[in-house]
C-alpha cells in the first residue's frame, strides 16, 4: 500500500512546521498574487523533480528490478531530505512575500492551513501522501485568486 501511495506521489502527482505564522510588510494584492504564484510553481516543480529522480534512481539502482523495500526507503529520504523542506521554505517564503493590508487574515488563514498540512505530513510520513491534508490551502488559495497547488 504504501508503494502504491507512493507511486501516485511521484509518478502522477495525486496529492516539523511552524504554524504560528505572522505575515511581513503589507503589499498590493497584485504584487502578492503574482509573487506567491511563482512561490507555488517554483515549489512545486521542486517537488516533483524530486519525485521523478528517486523513482529513475531506484528503478536505474536495481538494474530494471523493481524492490519494494528499497523503492520505499528512497521514497522516505526523498521526503524527509527534499519534499518536507521544500515545503516548509514554500510556506517560509510565501510568510515573507507579506501580504495586503486588508487582506492580512486571509493570508494568514492560508498560512496556518499550509502549516497544518506540513506537520501532518511530517507526522504520518510517506503513507500520507495522496491524502488531502493541503486542501484546506489550496481552497483558501484558490478563493484569493491563486493557482498554488502543492502535489
Amino acid at each position: 500500500m504504501v508503494a502504491t501511495m507512493a507511486l501516485c506521489f511521484l509518478g502522477t502527482g495525486c496529492g516539523s512546521s511552524d504554524t504560528g505564522s505572522g505575515t511581513s510588510a503589507a503589499i498590493p494584492k497584485a504584487q502578492f498574487v503574482k509573487s506567491a504564484e511563482q512561490v507555488c510553481v517554483d515549489g512545486k516543480k521542486e517537488r516533483r523533480k524530486a519525485g521523478k529522480a528517486v523513482n529513475y534512481k531506484e528503478f536505474e539502482s536495481t538494474g530494471g528490478k523493481f524492490d519494494e523495500d528499497e523503492f520505499v526507503a528512497a521514497v522516505e529520504k526523498t521526503f524527509d531530505e527534499e519534499i518536507a523542506p521544500s515545503l516548509q521554505k514554500q510556506h517560509d517564503e510565501l510568510e515573507a512575500l507579506g501580504s495586503p493590508e486588508a487582506d492580512e487574515a486571509k493570508v494568514e488563514r492560508m498560512l496556518q492551513s499550509l502549516a497544518k498540512g506540513i506537520e501532518f505530513l511530517e507526522k504520518e510520513g510517506i503513507a500520507a501522501l495522496g491524502g488531502n491534508q493541503f486542501d484546506p490551502f489550496e481552497k483558501e488559495a484558490s478563493e484569493y485568486g491563486l493557482t498554488c497547488k502543492v502535489f
